[in-house]
């Protein structure tokens, strides 16, 4: 890695820690620590992988926001999967993960991080939600305030470079 390079790294590590507080305090402060682990990674290929087609902001922004949507298909995969018990739940994971990844593909949006928002919202509910009303209202409330923080971030670094 040539060192101009690494410095420019070290010099957005404030900004990084900063944002990563910020993240971990909307978290904790709504009571959903496990939103804060998607949004960390986003973090870190944004300030760490700076010109990443991974890192642009339309990556970040619509890869959260198919995620997010893909957990709605769980129930309709449930629904017509004929397994029972654990092995119904890994398949129904292990097919929505899989759209959301080829979904993502196709439409160029690709962003890895994305697809841990599918099992935030998972363990959120201990299941599929159902309906929009089967994950606590603070989910989404700390989903959207941490999407927003990362895309901001996201497109102001790319509008610099």
């Amino acid at each position: 890695m040539p060192e101009e390079t690494m410095l420019k790294d070290i010099e957005k590590m404030p900004l990084l820690a900063v944002t990563l507080v910020l993240i971990t305090f909307v978290g904790t402060l709504l009571n959903t620590p496990l939103m804060i682990p998607p949004f960390a990674a986003s973090l870190f290929m944004i300030f760490m992988r700076e010109g990443s087609e991974f890192a642009h902001w339309k990556n970040v922004l619509f890869g959260h926001l198919l995620a997010f949507a893909s957990i709605f298909m769980g129930p309709i995969i449930v629904n017509n999967i004929p397994f029972t018990g654990p092995l119904l739940i890994s398949s129904a994971i292990g097919i929505t993960l899989l759209l959301a990844g080829v979904l993502m593909a196709l439409l160029r949006i690709e962003h890895p991080p994305a697809i841990a928002t599918i099992f935030v919202f998972f363990e959120a509910t201990k299941g599929w939600p159902e309906t929009i009303s089967g994950v606590p209202f603070q989910k989404y409330i700390a989903f959207f305030v941490g999407l927003g923080i990362v895309t901001l971030l996201s497109y102001y670094s790319f509008k610099e470079s």
